[in-house]
């Protein structure tokens, strides 16, 4: 009995362009739209808000996905390619956007889907200075090599250093990393 042969140039190239386009543009607008709704219905005072979109995740994950929804087809195990398909999916959205917040009192990141956050209490931060990573530090979090501490970022290089009280060091990857650090030096020094 002779294999059908298939032709899944057009898969992969309409789901990889799917997701580079709507994934990374539309999430984006995305984004800002819910940030306005939301700050037009809050009675917050004005804050620093900022979402930075990780392309390269985005476009790792649909690469990836491309990838698992051809072996699936081809090799035609399809329970070990669906779960694992869903397992990367999953991991993709839950780091696919950075989300970082400055308030009256405190620095908040989350990422993605809002699963994964963490704050941080300005009363606790004694600096900040604007710097560039290591080309490998990689995207996600991730602890940093001499002196310790951590790093919080989707994409790039850019990032805003924190020192905290008991001598930790946390980095928060931006795209954006003057208003940040505008944002935060004129809340701490006050």
């Amino acid at each position: 009995m002779r294999k059908a042969q298939y032709d899944f140039t057009f898969i992969s190239r309409g789901f990889l362009g799917f997701y580079l386009t709507f994934g990374g543009l539309g999430l984006s607008y995305l984004f800002h739209l819910l940030d306005a709704i939301m700050s037009a219905t809050s009675n917050q005072p004005e804050h620093y808000q900022h979402w930075q979109i990780g392309y390269g995740i985005i476009g790792m994950v649909a690469l990836a996905e491309a990838t698992m929804i051809i072996s699936c087809i081809r090799y035609e195990k399809l329970v070990a390619s669906l779960i694992f398909s869903v397992m990367l999916l999953f991991l993709g959205l839950c780091f696919l956007a950075l989300k970082v917040t400055v308030d009256e009192s405190t620095i908040q990141l989350r990422f993605g889907i809002g699963i994964i956050r963490m704050g941080v209490s300005l009363s606790d931060v004694l600096s900040c200075t604007q710097v560039r990573t290591f080309p490998l530090s990689g995207w996600g979090i991730r602890a940093i090599g001499r002196g310790g501490g951590w790093i919080y970022t989707v994409s790039g290089r850019n990032a805003v250093e924190l020192l905290l009280k008991d001598n930790r060091r946390i980095r928060i990857g931006t795209n954006n990393p003057e208003e940040l650090l505008r944002a935060i030096q004129s809340r701490i020094n006050r």
